[in-house]
């Protein structure tokens, strides 16, 4: 069924769409990316098979010039209960890590019940500009019973080097922090623990704020200005040593030492240098 409204956004799109949905299960496809043949076939007997709330497949970021497997795996796995809580969420707030098992915040990827999708979309804020999945994923996981991840990848995601989330975006930070409140309350209303890991997920996304800013076309002077400000406003900054690691590239572990010893000001100087010397 083709459903028509007024352009308010994908995650007005996507709510409309759940509203709608009479299927046992509900699964996402973007516009622009496609499936292997046999992708919903495979997943719904899986989700018969285990009578699972959620399952997920590996997935494939195609561009231009190459094409990689995101899958994480070596097997076929199943999460019941305790596990979904103690190894799911935190790889769900730590997705860029990409050791072992990778759990992605990604709608696309998953086949999830009816009735779990429809009780958890109230935690979501259509408004949101940055993580909108997230804000959807996250309560269905947390209400989760048994998750079975799939070895096999099935999602093909259209890499557009003109996207919006491959260049500058625009206030950026403030839709983190939006993002950050959305989740901090979901966290709330349903009494789970997650603090320690959702820090580490926003210091994550803080630093893409930092990157974010510096390619504004911004007067160097005013983005100096405005990392400063993200720096000190970050409410994760007490979880930098713990969010540390040698698997960052040597610039994102420069900016993190730096934040760390609260020399705020040194970051777009960074920045600045090593603009210099790769030009």
């Amino acid at each position: 069924r083709a459903i028509h409204q007024e352009n308010r956004g994908p995650m007005a799109a996507c709510a409309n769409g759940i509203k709608n949905a009479t299927g046992e299960y509900i699964g996402f496809i973007d516009s622009d990316d496609w499936i292997e043949r046999g992708m919903y076939y495979d997943m719904m007997n899986v989700a018969k098979n285990y009578n699972a709330d959620l399952v997920q497949c590996g997935f494939i970021y195609d561009s231009d010039k190459e094409s990689k497997e995101f899958l994480g795996i070596n097997k076929d796995e199943v999460f019941k209960d305790n596990m979904v809580k103690d190894i799911l969420i935190p790889k769900l707030l730590n997705f860029w890590d990409s050791e072992g098992l990778l759990f992605s915040p990604s709608r696309w990827n998953k086949l999830i019940k009816n009735d779990l999708v429809k009780k958890n979309l109230e935690y979501c804020d259509l408004s949101l500009k940055m993580g909108e999945d997230l804000n959807l994923i996250l309560p269905i996981l947390i209400d989760s019973k048994k998750v079975v991840c799939i070895n096999k990848s099935y999602y093909h995601y259209v890499v557009n080097g003109n996207s919006t989330t491959q260049s500058f975006n625009a206030n950026l930070w403030e839709k983190n922090k939006r993002l950050f409140k959305c989740i901090e309350n979901i966290c709330i209303e349903k009494k789970v623990k997650i603090q320690t890991n959702m820090n580490k997920y926003f210091i994550y996304m803080t630093i893409l704020a930092i990157f974010n800013e510096y390619n504004s076309s911004d007067r160097f002077t005013k983005k100096v200005k405005n990392i400063i400000n993200i720096c000190k406003e970050n409410p994760s900054k007490t979880f930098l040593n713990e969010y540390y690691s040698n698997n960052f590239n040597m610039l994102t572990r420069l900016v993190i030492r730096l934040m760390i010893i609260r020399l705020y000001f040194m970051v777009p100087i960074v920045f600045k240098f090593v603009e210099i010397i790769r030009n």
